[in-house]
């Protein structure tokens, strides 16, 4: 080639004023990886493993198999095998709940009694406070007179 002439990729040239660029060397890399590559459809991925739909039907038939088809069914095992003493737990720790429910109640109003009771302190001084001012007042107009 002359210089300054295009050179098309992989230096050859098809013909003349014809230069061959990307599409042949795409499709020739294509042609070389497909065949590398496996298929990636829906029905080849089947046939080598179960579904995810299958594979969770399977786990559940394994759970069920292993503990009891209910929980139920579970939970009388469990009373069966000695868990009796932890079924009295839940009422246990609701009866905590409410006394701690209850605390909190008395602790709040015990706090709303006593910003009540501030409040009425700061109101009544605030009052005597104006009453000194209004005497004060009339104190001073009855001196300028």
């Amino acid at each position: 080639p002359t210089p300054g002439a295009l050179v098309p990729y992989g230096g050859s040239v098809a013909g003349e004023g014809e230069v061959r660029s990307a599409p042949t060397t795409q499709s020739n890399w294509r042609a070389g990886h497909a065949a590398a590559e496996p298929p990636r459809s829906n029905s080849a991925a089947s046939n080598r493993s179960p579904s995810a739909t299958e594979r969770l039907k399977q786990r559940l038939k394994q759970r069920e198999g292993g503990s009891g088809a209910t929980p139920v069914a579970r939970l009388g095992r469990t009373m069966a095998a000695g868990g009796g003493a932890g079924a009295d737990d839940w009422k246990e720790r609701i009866e905590a709940r409410r006394r701690e429910a209850e605390m909190e109640q008395v602790a709040d109003l015990q706090h709303k009694e006593m910003i009540a009771e501030r409040s009425g302190r700061r109101n009544d001084a605030m009052r005597r406070v104006m009453e000194r001012q209004a005497m004060r007042q009339q104190e001073v107009g009855g001196l300028e007179e």
